[in-house]
């Protein structure tokens, strides 16, 4: 949907994050969000057309102050969905969802969970428009 990519972006610009396309180098992943840095990196031909909303709204979270009323409202509400177990148990083992100690770092995996489930939002609010 045009619309929807034009408002990612503006948001994006807004945030001062810059979007970087990468070549495919046999990268395991489609995009990554660096939010320290303000940098969502595409790999071409690996992303689709929601690989930039959920980096957006990874960028979006990460904002969040870890102590925010809406964030805990987030992380609250996704830990009771049915999404949370089937996420955690993908990413509990990959290291950049762990704590230096080595356990599983929750408030990252429910953030995740949380992508996931405004991924959704967004194939549903495509699928309506293209309805319509």
């Amino acid at each position: 949907d045009v619309k929807l990519d034009i408002q990612v972006k503006e948001f994006l610009k807004s945030i001062d994050v810059q979007v970087q396309r990468l070549a495919d180098d046999g990268q395991d992943f489609a995009a990554l969000a660096d939010t320290i840095n303000g940098i969502i990196q595409v790999v071409d031909g690996k992303a689709g057309t929601d690989t930039l909303p959920h980096e957006a709204t990874h960028m979006f979270l990460d904002l969040l102050d870890d102590g925010s009323k809406l964030l805990a409202d987030i992380i609250r509400d996704v830990k009771v969905r049915e999404e949370y177990d089937t996420i955690y148990e993908q990413y509990k083992d990959d290291v950049q969802y762990q704590n230096a100690d080595g356990t599983v770092n929750e408030l990252k995996i429910a953030k995740e969970v949380a992508a996931h489930i405004i991924d959704d939002i967004i194939d549903d609010i495509r699928n309506l428009d293209w309805k319509t």
